[in-house]
Parts: structure tokens; sequence; C-alpha cells
């Protein structure tokens, strides 16, 4: 890999109102706000309703499910490169949108395939529902590139925006680092939030400053995200707040980067306890792949895991990690 191996995102106007003399309505007589309810109904698409004269807006609960997964750009662990493999382990998450890492884009090491697509169409077929991936590149590679991307089921989420920034690479040369960062709104709702994809060097070392690659990269990212919209970070961060088993042997892995994702207001919201393991390899054992929200108030987290069984065994040498929420969300419905 040119990154060396890991160590194992007009109302309707009311019609106007019948003057009458006479201000006093007889019970009978239907109110005036009731008969304009139904026209705003109408033009919202809600047929059929009803109102009692409560407010139009509601609080609803959507599920929102997202996932990420370092792909290894399809090669598992047979040493096959398998993108229908890859796509399964996906579809069996049952997620929205997902944050990939090490994807192969066009690029002559896996026959230029774009495999961010080529895994999209996948899903499409598998869940008879339009996928769409949006690439992320951290640097050019045999003849194409080589980096993140992130999946989304465009059936459930609008895309609104997206952008892909640079990150700090070591000097050792394992080149620069990306995060994609995408806009969504909930199909259906008021609810807008951004979605990070991004891979952290896994080769840290210490800036002139003080500081980090890692936790430069980290900063980056938070300057360019929303200071007004829930954020949701996904992705490889090669850190662990607990030492990890490394070739036999308890290391330390970057904690300070996992401590400066919570004090800068991230939730880690996906499994990072020392018994967890996000790599599928009996020479290592600790967790480097992590999903974190930051002003997340409407989010309820549901259920998070690491997503492993025979096939992720297989896939990968990652496992995919997957959290689902219980998003609340004001939309026009009648009660």
């Amino acid at each position: 890999d040119p990154h060396p191996p890991d160590p194992r995102p007009p109302p309707a106007s009311a019609p106007p109102v019948p003057a009458s003399s006479n201000n006093n309505l007889d019970a009978s007589e239907p109110s005036p706000a009731t008969d304009i309810v139904p026209t705003v109904l109408d033009h919202l698409g809600i047929e059929g309703a009803e109102f009692d004269g409560e407010s139009l807006f509601a609080d609803n609960t959507f599920e929102l499910k997202v996932s990420t997964y370092n792909i290894h750009h399809g090669r598992g662990n047979d040493d096959l490169v398998d993108l229908d493999r890859i796509a399964e382990v996906i579809d069996d998450t049952e997620s929205h949108v997902v944050a990939l890492q090490e994807n192969d884009i066009v690029n002559g090491r896996t026959d230029f395939v774009n495999q961010p697509q080529v895994i999209a169409e996948n899903l499409s077929e598998l869940t008879s529902k339009e996928w769409v991936a949006l690439e992320a590149p951290a640097i050019e590679f045999s003849g194409g590139e080589y980096g993140n991307a992130i999946l989304y089921n465009e059936d459930v989420l609008n895309l609104t925006q997206f952008e892909n920034i640079l990150l700090p690479g070591n000097s050792a040369g394992d080149g620069q680092r990306s995060a994609g960062i995408a806009n969504f709104q909930l199909d259906d709702t008021d609810f807008d939030f951004q979605f990070v994809a991004t891979h952290f060097t896994n080769l840290n070392e210490p800036t002139e400053d003080g500081s980090t690659i890692q936790l430069d990269s980290l900063n980056i990212i938070d300057d360019a995200v929303a200071l007004n919209l829930p954020v949701i970070l996904a992705g490889d961060l090669n850190a662990d707040l607990n030492p990890i088993l490394g070739n036999g042997e308890l290391v330390a892995n970057n904690p300070e980067t996992i401590e400066e994702l919570q004090n800068i207001g991230y939730q880690i919201v996906s499994p990072f306890d020392d018994e967890s393991d996000t790599v599928p390899s009996e020479d290592f054992d600790g967790v480097i792949d992590y999903i974190a929200i930051k002003n997340g108030d409407e989010f309820e987290v549901e259920n998070s895991e690491i997503v492993v069984n025979d096939l992720s065994d297989l896939a990968s040498d990652h496992y995919p990690v997957t959290t689902t929420f219980s998003v609340s969300s004001s939309v026009p419905t009648p009660r």
C-alpha cells in the first residue's frame, strides 16, 4: 500500500378568510382556521388529514444508521481483491451512509477500477435503492488516486454540499491524508447534518510547534466543519486510548489523539473499551476505527457495534463499525 499498513459525513399562503359581520361564531359553524388547515396540508402533500386545532409540527423520530469501514482496497485476508464481498459486508450493516478508507480510485494496482463507484453500484443492486459514491482522494498513486470515500443511500439522504480537504502526512513519506465532508438532509425532514470520512496517518510524529500530525489533522477537520450542525466523524484514526497489542507486545497507540477528540467536544459512540478489537488479526488487538458525534443533541444512540462475522473476518484487514441513531426532527405531521 502507498500508506504503510496499520499495525496489525413558500409555505402556502393561507387563503383569505371571508369577512364576517358576526365576530361571535356559532359553535356549529366551522372555525376559519379549521377551514384553512386542509388547504395547507394539501400543499404539503398530506392528503386526507384531519386537524384538531393543535400544532401542525410534531416531534418525530427517524432512524439513521452509519458505518465506517477500512476496505484495504478490497483485498481480503485470503489475498483476493473482491468488491462484491465488500458490498455484501456493508449491505449486512443496513447502513444509510458509510465512510470508506483505503480505496483505489482508478489506479493501476487494481486495474483502474473506481472502487467506491463499483461498491455503490453493487449496493444499489443488493438493496434496490440508489447508492451514490463521493470520492475523497488523498494522494496520486499508480496512475490514479487513492484515499477515502463516502457512500450514501440517496433514497434516504439528500446531499447538499461536499468537499474534500487534505491533511498532513508523515515525513517518512506515507503521503497526505484526506477527509471528505458531506452535508446531508434526512429525506422528508428538516434535519441537516455533516458526515466526515477520514483516515489518519499510522506513522504519527511530533511537529515543530509541539503538536503531532494526528492532532493537526483533527484540528483541521474541526475548523472545517460547521458550528451550527450536528457532525458525525467516522474513520480509521490509528489511535487508541488503551495500549494495543502489536506483535505480541502492549504498546501505546497515540492516546492523546482520542483524548483531544473528546476535549474538543466529540462524543465517541462506537465501542472503544479495552475488550474491543476492530482488526481481525491474531497479531493485533485494539480499536483504531471510530464513530463520534459533535453538536449531537438530536441524536440518541440505539445501538453501536463492531461487525464481526465470517464474511467480515475475511473481506478486509479491518472490521466495519456501525452505529444506529434515533434522530428527533420536526416535520409537518397532522395530529
